[in-house]
């Protein structure tokens, strides 16, 4: 099995969608830099159940997080006939590595209430 760890910066907006067998899947993309002089690589992150619902309610774009999950590169045909390729994880877990900030969106993401049975988040103040 190809297992991966990484951590990086969420570099999308976080998309999440709820199967009609009611289970959930959140899509984003992940950059990690190496250093100055390398280019950053970005990868595409499948999360899915309660670790996508915690990654919706809690991560936003820019986040830094720590990602361990299975590794699969595809190569697909652009529309224009260009060949692609895309780095994929299906996530087996996730974490927030920082505190959001009050000054970036990550303040307007939509804590659910404790009432709800959600998880907590680890770096949210009672």
């Amino acid at each position: 099995m190809n297992t991966i760890t990484i951590v990086g910066r969420l570099a999308s907006d976080i998309e999440l969608k709820t199967l009609p067998s009611g289970k959930s899947v959140a899509t984003v993309s992940l950059a990690d830099n190496n250093g100055k002089e390398d280019p950053a690589n970005f990868y595409r992150l499948n999360i899915w159940g309660p670790s996508a619902d915690y990654a919706s309610n809690y991560l936003a774009k820019g986040r830094l997080v720590y990602v361990s999950g299975v590794l699969k590169i595809r190569q697909y045909n652009a529309g224009s006939g260009e060949q692609k390729t895309s780095v994929e994880v299906t996530v087996n877990s996730i974490s927030g590595l920082d505190r959001p900030r009050d000054d970036d969106h990550t303040a307007n993401v939509k804590k659910p209430s404790k009432s709800q049975g959600q998880e907590r988040d680890p770096f949210e103040d009672e």
